[in-house]
């Protein structure tokens, strides 16, 4: 089991920033470090995940972001994504030195899937970014919305 630690909660009116860590890549033969900052402008409309990574050999680091039913993936292109729903539009941006894939509904790899009651499974878009990386590695992505299409 990882041991997670909260290590700054500034919450504001609109958003705020929180950072954590855990030790669950320990075990790992050449154990690995993963602190996560979060920090959301809801003004602005932005998020900013910062994920930062500390190791002495070479890792992969896989990040997924999981879409509900009702978004669909527009487009992706390089390292940014574009999705939508009847009344927003997103883009997720990741750091370019990640290959970015998506599922829906793929049982090679399991992904792309949404279970809203037990034994029962709709698509939806999973958002799969894939690198790698040795000794220390900052990972930013951003998120940003609008309203209205």
């Amino acid at each position: 089991r990882a041991r997670c630690e909260c290590l700054k909660w500034r919450p504001s009116a609109t958003g705020g920033i929180i950072t954590g860590r855990h030790d669950g890549y320990k075990r790992l033969p050449d154990p690995a470090e993963h602190m996560r900052t979060i920090q959301l402008d809801g003004e602005k409309r932005d998020l900013v995940i910062t994920d930062e990574f500390q190791a002495k050999s070479s890792h992969e680091i896989t990040l997924w972001f999981h879409l509900a039913e009702e978004w669909q993936l527009d487009k992706i292109q390089d390292n940014m994504c574009v999705f939508s729903s009847d009344s927003a539009i997103v883009t997720l941006q990741v750091d370019t030195n990640f290959a970015v894939s998506s599922f829906t509904g793929s049982e090679k790899p399991i992904a792309g899937w949404v279970s809203r009651a037990y034994h029962q499974k709709s698509p939806s878009v999973s958002i799969r970014a894939n690198g790698f990386f040795t000794g220390s590695q900052k990972i930013i992505t951003r998120i940003h919305w609008w309203d209205d299409k």
